[in-house]
């Protein structure tokens, strides 16, 4: 009862008690450590985020989470989790991009039997539980806001390829480009790879082009950053001559100058939502490839002004 349980907790923690992970793990043949996987050869912002909200949840669960960067490729990944697997250390695995969009690896993972839940835009529906963020709408709204500030050539820095990501966000603004009936120049559309690097080399080659957009949608706040750069040091000035946005929200989109227009995307809560759907899994043994999508929310700063009158 409510009343004994509240006395049988406040008595441990007057006495200092507490459980024995030693003995809770050999009861229950578990180890109460879930993995958290991410490429550790990338510079991504969001994964103290992810990281954040994944522990949070752990804890609320009594739960140990263990973090494993992954070097290399997928071949690599997948061998590196078969051997975490193979030597009984954690009960399941959260995966994040890109490693969560690979179809190859999910398989793999599938055919050790391992519990694993993704955050990811792909594959919904198929092998695991995931979590997606609501990015094709995301992307539609920044369009849709750039057009209600009268731009009509808006330029597309892609992420990288075959990125769950980078294809939704692409087509959020292709979505708006037709509907709101928006000049459609395929030399607008430049191909980056989510790195500051490619944001610069692709803001270098809009701003080279005979007719250029009087506004550039990063879908990363990091390509944002390199396009504000390049922006800068050719002499435009931002947002006056030409407005640039990006998408992700990280701490440094704040401090750029001027600070970064972009669309937020909830990290915290899609690592908490993945990891409570494995937690839930491993506890049920309902594995069914369910999916849950997050919203995203237009994050207004000051790169970002209405057409200017040439």
């Amino acid at each position: 009862r409510e009343a004994t349980r509240d006395k049988v907790l406040t008595t441990a923690r007057a006495l200092g008690y507490a459980p024995n992970i030693s003995a809770r793990r050999l009861a229950a043949r578990r180890s109460f450590i879930v993995g958290l996987l991410y490429r550790g050869d990338d510079v991504n912002h969001y994964i103290p985020d992810i990281q954040h909200g994944a522990l949070d949840a752990c804890r609320e669960r009594g739960y140990n989470l263990l973090l494993h960067p992954c070097e290399g490729g997928i071949d690599e990944a997948a061998f590196e989790i078969q051997e975490l697997a193979r030597q009984a250390l954690l009960d399941g695995f959260i995966v994040t991009p890109p490693l969560a969009d690979s179809l190859e690896l999910m398989n793999e993972m599938t055919r050790i039997r391992v519990p694993f839940v993704r955050v990811s835009q792909l594959h919904r529906g198929r092998l695991s539980p995931s979590v997606a963020v609501a990015d094709r709408l995301g992307a539609y709204r920044m369009t849709e806001y750039l057009a209600s500030l009268e731009h009509r050539d808006i330029a597309f820095i892609v992420g990288s390829k075959n990125q769950g990501a980078s294809i939704d966000r692409l087509q959020g603004y292709r979505d708006a480009v037709a509907k709101l009936a928006l000049a459609d120049e395929a030399a607008w559309i430049r191909q980056g790879d989510f790195t500051f690097e490619s944001g610069r080399r692709c803001m270098t080659e809009l701003l080279a082009l005979k007719r250029r957009p009087t506004a550039v949608f990063a879908s990363n706040d990091d390509m944002a950053a390199g396009a504000l750069l390049v922006a800068h040091r050719q002499g435009f000035e931002v947002p006056a001559d030409v407005s640039i946005v990006g998408f992700d929200d990280i701490a440094m989109s704040q401090r750029l100058w001027p600070p970064l227009t972009t669309v937020r995307q909830p990290t915290k809560k899609a690592a908490f939502a993945a990891t409570t759907m494995l937690l839930d899994s491993l506890a049920t043994g309902d594995s069914s490839p369910s999916s849950t999508e997050l919203e995203t929310e237009l994050v207004i700063r000051q790169s970002a002004a209405p057409f200017p009158s040439r």
